[in-house]
C-alpha cells in the first residue's frame, strides 16, 4: 500500500510562559523585539456595521500619455526606473508637491481612485485625517482593487508595484533626499496609519509597502557610508517595522510580513537574525493558511543554508525542533516538502540527531512525488551507514555459517561472513544496496505494526507499489541500484536473504525490476523534468543502461528463473525483467538460440502455474518479444507463442468437454465445496477450467489475434460460458475469465473490420457472435442472481465483463457502418449488471473489492480479481466501473446506474467509493446538468430502500430485542441522512442553483408520501436536509404541492391535544406535520436582502425548534478533505501571543450591476468535532461549511467568525469560507432527538405547545418500537 502521513491533531498552544521562559533566559530580548505594544493582548476594534463596497479585480493596461506613478507600474519595467528619476527631479523642484504624488499613488494602490493628495495636504494634513478619509471613502463609494487576489496578472502587478518603492528610495538616497527626513515621514506615517484601518484591503496594500520600504532602506544602510544618511535610513527603517502585523486576521498580511522580514534577516542578520524577529517566523509554521507557512517554511531553509548563521540559529532550533519535524506531516504537499528540506538541513547541520533520518524515510513511499524526492535526498546520505549496519549484524547473528532456510540452502560460508572473517570490507555499493533492502525492511515493519531488534527480519513482505514508489525516488541517488551484476549476485548467493530474511528476496526481487524501469525510462524516477538537448542526453542515457542492463542479465536470467520457479510471486517479477531487455543484443551477438532457450524456459512456467500473476508476467514477455526488436528474434519469440497459444485452445476445448461430461448436478456439487473450503477442496475438472482459461484471458488480452483466428478456441470459450447460462454452476475463477477471453477476441474481430465500408460476411458474423456472448452473459448473471450470496462473486465476475461490453459496443461509440453490432441491453439487464458489481463494494461480502471487507472472499481469489476487474488494484474498482458506464453514457440507463453509485457517496465503509461517487457528480454536472436533480433523487430513494430491506431482515431475524432493533435500525438509517446531507452540501454555494434543492424537497415528500405511507414516511428526513434555501414563494409552492399529495395519501388531521386515541393515530404522521410546519417558516423568510451573520437565537431558533426537533444528520466534525496534520492553534488553547490578531473589520459591499447585496445565512454554530445527534438541542435551520459547499464566495466576516470561534478553543485547520450550505446533524430540521432516537410524536406535540429547546436524554426511540407494533 502507498504510504499515508499521519492524520493526528497536533496542539499548538503552548503556554506562554512555558514556551518563553527557557529561550528568553538565554537572550536578552529587549532591543530585538519589534514593539512591546506587539506581545500584549490588544482589544478587537470595534467594527462599524456598514458593509463596504468592493469591485472585481482588473488589471488594466498602462494608457499612453500618462506620465503617473501607477501608470509606470502598469508598464514594463525600465518605465519604472524612468518614473522614479523623473518624480527625483520633480522633488527637487517642489518637494510638497511631489510627496503629495506619492501619497496618492500609494491610495491608488489601496483601490482609492476617487481622491487625490494635494501639496497642502501632505505639508499640513496629518496621516491619521488621510486614513480616515479613506476609510470613508472605501467604506461608502467601495474600491477599485489592484493588488488584490493571486492571479498571474496581479503577482506581476505586484512585483512591479515594489520595484517602484525600491526605485523611489534608492533614487531618492542617491539624491541625498533622504537627510531631510520630509519625504520619509510623510510616506511612513501615513503607512502606519493605514495599518491601523478597519477596511482589510488596506492594511493589506499598507503591509506589502511597509514590507518593501523597510527593505530597500536597509540595502540603503548596507550601501551607504555617510553616518547621517545611516542613521535616517535606520530610523525609517524603525518606523516602518513598526506598521508590520505579524498577527492580522488576512492571511496574505501575515505573507508579506513573513517575506519581508525573511528578507531583512539575509540582508542584516546582525540586526534581525535575532530570537525577537525569527520567534515570528517559527510561529509562522503553524499558521492555519498554507501560503504562510511555506513561506516560513522557505524562509527558514534559506536562512539554514547560510553557514555564517548555523551557530546563531542553534538555540532558536533546540525551541522549535518539534514543531520543524511536525511540518513533514503537514496536510499540503508543498509545505510537508519544505519541511522535509528543512529537516534533511538540520540533521547536516547537527542540529538535530541522526536518528530524525528513520522518519523520513517512511515519507519515501508517500503518494506525493515532491515529498519523496525531498525525503530521498535524506535518505540517500544515510543509505551506506543503514547498510553497513545491517551487513555487520547479519554477520554476527550468522555466525559465519548459512542457515538452510525453506528452499533448502545448505550450510557453509556466505558473501556477507566471507568477507567479514577475511577482513575485507564491502564495498560501497553493497553497503547502500543493503541500505535500500533495510529501508524497505522499515517500512514494512511499519506497516505491519512490528517493533523492536527482529521487526525488519519478522516484517511481511512490503507491497510492490510501495517498493516501486522507494525505488523510483532512490534510482537517480544510489549507485547501486545501476548495478546489475552486484544485484543478480546477491540473488544467486543469496545474501539478501542472509542479512534482511527470507522476505527479502521479493524486495531485492522488485528492486531490480523497477531499477531497470527507472533506468530505462519505461517506469518514471522521480527526476526533474528536460527539455532540448537535456531530454537527448537524457534518452541516450537511458538506451546505454538499458543495453547494460541487458548485457548483464542475459546469461543469468534462465537461471534465475529456475531458481525462483517454486514460487509464482518472485519467478513472475523474475520473467517481468523480460521486456525491460534490449532485444537488439541478442541478435548482434548472433545469440539468437540464447533467447529461444530462455523463451521455451517461459512456456514452461505458462503451464506449471496457475496464478495469474505468473501467467500474465509470461504472456507478456513472450508477446512483447514477438512484436518488438530485430526480425531474427520476433521470428523466434513467434514460434514459441504459437505454441502456447495452441496448447492454450486445446486446455481450453479439454476443458469444456470435461465440465460437459460431469454433469449439472455433480458440478455444482464440486463447486460448492470449492467455496467452502475458499478454493482447498477443488475437482479435477474444475481446476483443469480454472487454469485453462486464466491462461486463455492472459493470452487473449495482450495476444487476441491468437484466438480470434482459431474457431476452436472460441468454440471452447462459448460452450463453458453456455453451460453456465443453462444453469450449471460453476466458480468465477472460471466464468470470469472465460467471459473475458471471450469479451477480448470478439472486440479484436470488430476492431478488424473496415470501419467505413466492412465486409458484410464478417460484419454478420459479428453480430452473431455479440448476440451469443450478451445473452450469455446475461443469463449467468440471472443464474447467479437466483442462488443469491452464495454466486456474488460470480454476479460480480461477470458484471465486470458486461460492463466493459457495453461501453465497446454502445451505439454511442460505434461507426455508422457498424450500428449493426451495437449492443442495448434490457433495463433487467442492466439492473443485474449493478447488483452484480454491487457485490465488490458491499462490505464483508465475497468479492468485495473494497476498505473495511472483513468476509473474505469465498470462491475468488485476491489474484483472481485482479484479472476479472480492470484496475483492481484500486480498492473502488467496482465503482470505478459503473463511473467509466455512468460517465461514458454509452447505454440509454447511465443515468440509473449513476444513482445507483451515488447511494454510496457517503458510504462510511468504502471511502474510495465515495471519491469515485464525487467524481462522476463533478462529470454529471458538466455534461448532463438537467438530470441531475433526479438523479440525487434516485440515488437518496435507492439508499433509503437498503435501509428498508436491512431494517426489515433485523425485524424479520427475531434476534433483537425492541431496544436492540431500535439501536440497530438508527444505525442502519445513518448512512441515509449522511448521503442526504452530502447531496444538500454539494448544492449549498452562492452559484448552485435552488432548483434542485426545491426539486427534492418538493418530489422527494411526495415519494415519501406516495410509496406505501407512512411506512416509508421516515424519507422525510432525508429530505428536510434540502429546505434551507427554499424560501418565500418557492417554499410556499412547495408547501401546497406537498400538503395536496398528503391529504390525497390519508393524512389525518391534526388530533386535540387531550385526545390520545387521535394523537396516536397521528403519531405515524407526525414527521410529515413537521415536515410542513418547517416549509411553512420557510415561507415567511426573505428571498434575498442582508442578513445577520450571528447565529439566530431566541424566538427565532425557538420557532425552528418546536417545527422540527434535533438532528440526527451527517458529523459536522468530520473534516471536509483533511488529511495529515492540521497547523490550526490547538483547541482549548485559547489565544497566546503566537496567534493572528482576532479584530472585526468593516466588510466591502459587492457591487454588481444591479446594485444589490449578496445575502448571507448565519454562520455554522456546531462546534468542530461535536456531533449532533448528542444534542440535546433542536436547533434551527441553518448553514454550515462542507466540503462540496465550497462554490460560494468567502466574505470577509466569515473569518471573522471563525477568529472569535477560535478564540473561544476550537480547532480551525483551514479558514472557512462563509457560503450558505446544508445543515449539519445539529442544525438540521431535526426529525431525531437524544443520542441516536427519533422522537416520539407526543414530544414533539409538547415541543410545538411550549416551543422547548431542550429535549429529554434518556428518552427510547419511538419510531422502532411503532414498527414493530405495525407487524
Amino acid at each position: 500500500m502507498v504510504a499515508r502521513r499521519s492524520r493526528k491533531a497536533v496542539n499548538y498552544a503552548e503556554t506562554k510562559a512555558a514556551d518563553d521562559a527557557k529561550f528568553d533566559a538565554l537572550h536578552d530580548v529587549g532591543a530585538d523585539e519589534i514593539s512591546s505594544d506587539d506581545d500584549e493582548p490588544r482589544p478587537a476594534k470595534k467594527t462599524p456595521t456598514r458593509q463596504r463596497k468592493r469591485r472585481a479585480v482588473a488589471v488594466l493596461p498602462a494608457m499612453p500619455g500618462d506620465t503617473t506613478l501607477l501608470n509606470a507600474v502598469r508598464s514594463e519595467s525600465a518605465a519604472i526606473t524612468v518614473a522614479a528619476k523623473d518624480w527625483v527631479d520633480r522633488f527637487t523642484a517642489d518637494r510638497a508637491d511631489a510627496t503629495a504624488e506619492v501619497l496618492t499613488f500609494l491610495l491608488q494602490a489601496c483601490g482609492i481612485t476617487s481622491h487625490t493628495v494635494t501639496a497642502e495636504d501632505a505639508e499640513h494634513t496629518g496621516a491619521d485625517e488621510i486614513k480616515q478619509e479613506a476609510d470613508a471613502i472605501a467604506q461608502g463609494d467601495g474600491l477599485d482593487e489592484l493588488l488584490g487576489g493571486r492571479s498571474a496578472a496581479v503577482r506581476h502587478l505586484k512585483a512591479s508595484y515594489r520595484e517602484m518603492w525600491d526605485k523611489l528610495i534608492r533614487e531618492a538616497a542617491n539624491a541625498g533626499l533622504l537627510r531631510g527626513g520630509f519625504f520619509l515621514d510623510k510616506a511612513t506615517n501615513l503607512i502606519i496609519a493605514l495599518n491601523t484601518s478597519v477596511v482589510r484591503e488596506l492594511r493589506k496594500v499598507a503591509t506589502i509597502t511597509a514590507a518593501q520600504v523597510a527593505t530597500s532602506l536597509l540595502h540603503v544602510v548596507v550601501t551607504l557610508q555617510d553616518a547621517r544618511d545611516t542613521a535616517a535610513g535606520q530610523a525609517a527603517a524603525e518606523e516602518a517595522k513598526k506598521s508590520l502585523r505579524f498577527r492580522d486576521i488576512d492571511s496574505e498580511i501575515r505573507l508579506a510580513v513573513v517575506q519581508g522580514v525573511g528578507h531583512w534577516m539575509q540582508l542584516v542578520p546582525a540586526t534581525f537574525l535575532t530570537p525577537g524577529y525569527l520567534k515570528y517566523i517559527a510561529w509562522a509554521v503553524s499558521d492555519k493558511d498554507a501560503q504562510v507557512r511555506l513561506e516560513a517554511a522557505s524562509t527558514l531553509c534559506t536562512l539554514y543554508s547560510i553557514p555564517s548563521n548555523a551557530t546563531q540559529l542553534k538555540d532558536f532550533t533546540d525551541r522549535f525542533a518539534v514543531r520543524f519535524q511536525e511540518l513533514m506531516d503537514d496536510r499540503e504537499d508543498l509545505v510537508a516538502v519544505a519541511g522535509v528540506k528543512l529537516v534533511t538541513q538540520l540533521v547536516r547541520l547537527g542540529h538535530l540527531p541522526a536518528t530524525v533520518g528513520s522518519d523520513v524515510v517512511r515519507l519515501m513511499s508517500d503518494a506525493s512525488s515532491g515529498l519523496r524526492a525531498a525525503a530521498a535526498d535524506l535518505a540517500a546520505g544515510m543509505l551506506k551507514d543503514l547498510g553497513k549496519e545491517a551487513l555487520e549484524a547479519a554477520a554476527k547473528r550468522n555466525g559465519g555459517t548459512k542457515k538452510t532456510g525453506a528452499g533448502g540452502r545448505k550450510a557453509g560460508k556466505s558473501k556477507v561472513n566471507a568477507a567479514t572473517s577475511s577482513g575485507n570490507q564491502h564495498s560501497e555499493e553493497e553497503c547502500e544496496l543493503a541500505g535500500v533492502l533495510r529501508v524497505l525492511r522499515m517500512l514494512a515493519a511499519e506497516g505491519a505494526g512490528l517493533a523492536g531488534p527482529t521487526a525488519e527480519l519478522d516484517a511481511p513482505a512490503l507491497g510492490e507499489d510501495s517498493i516501486a514508489l522507494v525505488v523510483g525516488s532512490l534510482a537517480t541517488r544510489a549507485s547501486a541500484l545501476r548495478n546489475w551484476q552486484l544485484m543478480v549476485e546477491w540473488l544467486k548467493s543469496d545474501t539478501a536473504v542472509d542479512v534482511f530474511g527470507e522476505e527479502a528476496t521479493s524486495d531485492l526481487l522488485f528492486c531490480l525490476l523497477y531499477a531497470l524501469r527507472c533506468a530505462s525510462g519505461s517506469t518514471a524516477a522521480v527526476i526533474p523534468p528536460v527539455r532540448g538537448a537535456a531530454r537527448d542526453k537524457q534518452a541516450a542515457a537511458r538506451a546505454k543502461a538499458r543495453q547494460e542492463a541487458t548485457l548483464a542479465l542475459r546469461d543469468d536470467l534462465q537461471s534465475l528463473i529456475t531458481k525462483f520457479q517454486a514460487e509464482p510471486a518472485q519467478v513472475a517479477t523474475v520473467i517481468a525483467l523480460i521486456p525491460e531487455l534490449k532485444l537488439e543484443v541478442f541478435s548482434l551477438r548472433a545469440e539468437e538460440k540464447k533467447l529461444s532457450s530462455l523463451l521455451a524456459v517461459v512456456k514452461n512456467i505458462f503451464f506449471k502455474h496457475s496464478e495469474i500473476r505468473a501467467i500474465n508476467a509470461c504472456s507478456d514477455a513472450l508477446v512483447t518479444c514477438a512484436r518488438t526488436g530485430p526480425d531474427t528474434t520476433k521470428d523466434a519469440a513467434r514460434a514459441v507463442l504459437s505454441e502456447v497459444v495452441s496448447t492454450t485452445v486445446a486446455a481450453v476445448n479439454k476443458a469444456a468437454v470435461q465440465l460437459e461430461s460431469t454433469g449439472h448436478r455433480t458440478l455444482s456439487a464440486a463447486t460448492a465445496a470449492y467455496r467452502e473450503s475458499n478454493g482447498e477442496k477443488e475437482s479435477a475438472a474444475l481446476y483443469a477450467a480454472r487454469a485453462a482459461t486464466r491462461r486463455a484471458q492472459s493470452i487473449s488480452e495482450v495476444y487476441p489475434e491468437g484466438f480470434a483466428t482459431d474457431p476452436s478456441g472460441q468454440e471452447g470459450l462459448s460452450r463453458i460460458l453456455e453451460l453456465a447460462a443453462a444453469g450449471a454452476d460453476m466458480p468465477a475463477a472460471v466464468l470470469g475469465c472465460a467471459g473475458a477471453a471471450a469479451f477480448f477476441t470478439l472486440m479484436y474481430t470488430m476492431a478488424t473490420l473496415d470501419e467505413e465500408n466492412p465486409d458484410l460476411a464478417a460484419l454478420g458474423q459479428l453480430v452473431a457472435a455479440q448476440a451469443t456472448l450478451a445473452s450469455q452473459l446475461e443469463a449467468i448473471g440471472n443464474e447467479a442472481e437466483k442462488r443469491g450470496r452464495s454466486a456474488r462473486d460470480v454476479a460480480h465476475a461477470i458484471a465486470s465483463v458486461q460492463a466493459d461490453f457495453m461501453n465497446v459496443f454502445s451505439a454511442k461509440i460505434l461507426p455508422e457502418a457498424l450500428k449493426e453490432a451495437a449492443y442495448r441491453p434490457s433495463d433487467t439487464a442492466v439492473n443485474a449488471l449493478w447488483k452484480g458489481l454491487e457485490a465488490g463494494i458491499l462490505p464483508g461480502t465475497p468479492g468485495s473489492a473494497i476498505e473495511g471487507n472483513s468476509g473474505g472472499n469465498d470462491d475468488i481469489d485476491a489474484e483472481n480479481s485482479k484479472v476479472l476487474i480492470p484496475g483492481s488494484e484500486n480498492l473502488s474498482a467496482p465503482a470505478e466501473i459503473v463511473a467509466r458506464l455512468a460517465a461514458s453514457g454509452g447505454i440509454p440507463q447511465y443515468r440509473q446506474l449513476a444513482a445507483q453509485l451515488l447511494s454510496y457517496w457517503e458510504s462510511s465503509h468504502a471511502p474510495s467509493v465515495s471519491n469515485v461517487a464525487k467524481e462522476v457528480v463533478r462529470h454529471l454536472k458538466r455534461v448532463d446538468p438537467t438530470h441531475l436533480p433526479s438523479i440525487y433523487l434516485a440515488a437518496m430513494q435507492a439508499s433509503y430502500m437498503r435501509f428498508k430491506t436491512a431494517a426489515d431482515s433485523a425485524f424479520e431475524s427475531g434476534n433483537f430485542s425492541t431496544e436492540e432493533l431500535a439501536e440497530k435500525e438508527e444505525e442502519l438509517f445513518q448512512p441515509f441522512l449522511d448521503l442526504s446531507a452530502k447531496i444538500a452540501a454539494s448544492q449549498a454555494g452562492f452559484n448552485a442553483p435552488a432548483s434542485t434543492l426545491v426539486y427534492i424537497a418538493e418530489e422527494g415528500a411526495k415519494w415519501a408520501l406516495t410509496s406505501a405511507p407512512p411506512q416509508s414516511i421516515d424519507f422525510l428526513q432525508g429530505a428536510s436536509y434540502f429546505m434551507v434555501r427554499v424560501k418565500g414563494s418557492a417554499a410556499a409552492k412547495v408547501l401546497a404541492a406537498v400538503e395536496a399529495v398528503g391529504n390525497a395519501a390519508g393524512a389525518p388531521e391534526r388530533p386535540d391535544e387531550d385526545d390520545e386515541e387521535e394523537a396516536q393515530a397521528w403519531s405515524e404522521w407526525d414527521l410529515y406535520y413537521q415536515y410542513c410546519d418547517a416549509l411553512r417558516d420557510q415561507a415567511v423568510k426573505p428571498t434575498g436582502g442582508a442578513k445577520s451573520r450571528k447565529p439566530a437565537g431566541g424566538a427565532a431558533a425557538a420557532t425552528a425548534g418546536a417545527a422540527v426537533g434535533a438532528s440526527g444528520g451527517k458529523k459536522s466534525g468530520a473534516k471536509a478533505g483533511g488529511r495529515r496534520i492540521s497547523f490550526a492553534p490547538g483547541a482549548g488553547g485559547g489565544n497566546s501571543e503566537e496567534e493572528e490578531e482576532e479584530e472585526d473589520e468593516a466588510q466591502p459591499a459587492p457591487r454588481s450591476s444591479g446594485g444589490k447585496k449578496k445575502a448571507s445565512k448565519p454562520a455554522a454554530a456546531t462546534k468542530k468535532g461535536e456531533k449532533g445527534a448528542g444534542s440535546s438541542k433542536p436547533l434551527k435551520l441553518s448553514d454550515s461549511e462542507d466540503e462540496e459547499g465550497g462554490e460560494g464566495e468567502e466574505e470577509d466576516a466569515g473569518m471573522a467568525d471563525a477568529q472569535e470561534q477560535q478564540e473561544e478553543g476550537e480547532d480551525f485547520s483551514e479558514p472557512e469560507e462563509d457560503v450558505e450550505v446544508m445543515p449539519t446533524e445539529e442544525q438540521l430540521p431535526g426529525m431525531r432527538g437524544g443520542a441516536g432516537g427519533r422522537r416520539s410524536s407526543q414530544q414533539a406535540l409538547e415541543e410545538s405547545e411550549s416551543e422547548s429547546d431542550s429535549e429529554s436524554e434518556d428518552e427510547k426511540p419511538a419510531f422502532a418500537a411503532r414498527r414493530a407494533r405495525k407487524r
